[in-house]
């Protein structure tokens, strides 16, 4: 099952503030359906070259916020949320009261996990309209879709791409 790209869309969001020096670390981490905060917690740590020594998940989330303190610039992103998650639970530190430089990305499917956890912003991400459909399965396949023998074709097999960008460009 394809989506609209999110996973995608934050993968090369990360890439880009690292390449552009935006922040000193951005970390990744995937959550789920059913997040699991050591997951969540283990996965942030290996971005930043955390080891933990606790094993319960309250003394991980102490150690995660101290060192993501001492971060001056640090993207956290957190992606396929399917309920809402407490980041303190997890150890993120975040705002103009905990931690100024340390911003939250967040991607779900679901906007009212965005609204329960307090998100700044929203953006939506929808399918491509036909237009901007068939214009990306044109730049990928190629002026081949023009030829009278395969434009039907093209447009039928774009039509089943529903929009969705990855199916469309893969």
């Amino acid at each position: 099952e394809f989506g609209v790209g999110k996973t995608t869309l934050v993968k090369q969001v990360a890439n880009e503030a690292k390449a552009d020096k935006l922040f000193d670390v951005v970390a990744l981490a995937v959550v789920t359906k059913t997040p699991d905060v050591r997951k969540i917690q283990g996965e942030i740590a290996d971005f930043l070259g955390l080891k933990f020594d606790e094993e319960s998940v309250a003394g991980r989330a102490i150690r995660l916020s101290i060192r993501l303190r001492k971060e001056s610039k640090i993207l956290v992103i957190l992606d396929d949320i399917w309920t809402s998650l407490k980041l303190d639970e997890v150890g993120i530190a975040f705002g103009d009261h905990e931690h100024r430089g340390c911003k939250v990305l967040i991607t779900s499917k679901d906007p009212d996990v965005l609204h329960g956890m307090h998100a700044n912003r929203h953006f939506r991400v929808d399918a491509l309209k036909e237009a901007e459909a068939w214009n990306l399965f044109k730049k990928t396949a190629g002026d081949i879709v023009e030829d009278p023998h395969v434009q039907s074709k093209a447009i039928d097999a774009c039509r089943r791409c529903a929009g969705l960008p990855l199916a469309l460009s893969t």
